[in-house]
């Protein structure tokens, strides 16, 4: 009997042990991100992965398809013209698109031949009309702005700064969430500068606990998500929202004196414009010296449109995007042009379009000792700071 009992509490102790051991082992796998992790998310964002690879390779805890076949640790996924094949160890097979693609604990990602990123959530797969993968990363929002973090601020801002930007960028994704949900797009946001940059979760420690900080909060008018948006350096003011931007209601993001980013690289900027560059960029222009005025400002002072003149000729319109990209103009606030020997000289303020947040600014108001909430009035006022779950949920 005493035999038995000890070989009965002997298989008892292995029957909680292995679970044990499992979990533990389960734990260790999922690597440092889910040590420093944010917090579970009630609250999923789509974002559409802008590289548009002809390759991914995946590695986690487990994979799963979306009907919770497994498939193991360890996959890639090529585009082929009429399909997308999965290779899993030596194994090959065919996939119709649209599928999906799941995973236990945080994801390694590397699509063709770019960086590691890591990843939560999963994967909508579909393919593009150029046969390239097109990828839906389906994950949740708080860890997702760690990444966003990363992109748009980097950890060497102070945290009164950082907390600022990720109560903006929440409220931006969220906004552009129930945008899509009401149009029936399938997805949010793109992860670049079309919406707002993201390569993967970050476990920077300042990132993180700036989102921890901030967990759920947004900025809100009238009881609706603000589109917060967001930008470099201002150049000592910044531009309304509404005349920037028309998904933006009137009076939502007022133009305001900055009074932080005067030190900022870009406060100030000049560039030389040479006169062969700028013929070929405009048609039409004659012989002799050139000028360059406005049609129509911004009330800020942001060009709204622009002609050219050579000589004694005819003003010709130019194409105000076309010569910010020829010449890579920081931003449209042109307050001067010099006129040169072989072309012109623009100076400006700012880099960026110049609406709400601007993060130079608000690095040197924390640096002076404001929070995050005194930040967030001065550059959005008239908002405000609520949590998400007091708004409701969009009709996803």
């Amino acid at each position: 009997m005493i035999r038995g009992d000890r070989a009965r509490r002997r298989l008892l102790g292995l029957a909680f042990a292995v679970p044990l051991l499992f979990l533990a082992a389960h734990l260790l796998t999922r690597g440092a991100f889910e040590v420093a992790a944010v917090g579970p998310s009630s609250r999923d964002i789509r974002v559409l992965l802008g590289a548009r690879p002809g390759t991914l390779a995946i590695d986690a805890d487990l994979l799963l398809l979306d009907d919770g076949e497994p498939l193991g640790a360890s996959a890639v996924l090529r585009a082929a013209v009429d399909a997308v094949v999965l290779e899993v160890g030596d194994r090959e097979r065919r996939l119709a698109t649209p599928f999906g693609l799941a995973w236990y604990g945080t994801a390694r990602l590397r699509l063709d031949d770019g960086p590691e990123r890591f990843d939560d959530g999963r994967l909508e797969v579909g393919l593009d009309e150029d046969a390239r993968l097109r990828l839906v990363l389906v994950t949740p929002i708080e860890p997702y702005l760690t990444g966003v973090l990363a992109r748009e601020m980097g950890r060497s801002f102070p945290p009164a700064a950082l907390e600022a930007q990720a109560v903006a960028a929440r409220s931006y994704a969220v906004q552009c969430a129930r945008r899509a949900a009401a149009t029936g797009r399938d997805f949010d946001l793109f992860d670049d500068t079309r919406s707002q940059g993201y390569g993967g979760i970050s476990d920077s420690p300042p990132l993180r606990k700036a989102v921890r900080a901030t967990r759920g909060l947004v900025l809100a008018r009238d009881g609706r998500v603000l589109r917060a948006y967001y930008g470099s350096v201002c150049g000592g003011r910044t531009r309304d929202g509404h005349e920037r931007f028309r998904d933006v209601p009137v009076d939502a993001l007022p133009s305001v004196v900055c009074g932080g980013c005067d030190g900022a690289p870009l406060f100030e900027w000049r560039r030389q414009l040479d006169a062969a560059s700028l013929r070929r960029l405009v048609p039409g222009l004659g012989p002799g010296p050139l000028a360059l005025s406005p049609t129509a400002t911004s009330p800020r002072g942001d060009w709204l449109g622009a002609v050219a003149v050579a000589g004694r000729g005819e003003p010709v319109p130019v194409p105000l995007d076309a010569l910010a990209r020829a010449f890579r103009l920081p931003s449209t606030w042109i307050t001067g042009v010099e006129r040169l020997q072989d072309g012109l000289a623009l100076v400006g303020h700012g880099f960026g379009h110049g609406v709400g947040l601007c993060q130079r600014g608000a690095e040197a108001w924390a640096g002076r000792g404001e929070d995050f909430r005194a930040i967030l009035a001065r550059y959005y006022p008239g908002a405000d700071l609520v949590p998400l779950e007091a708004l409701g949920r969009p009709p996803r």
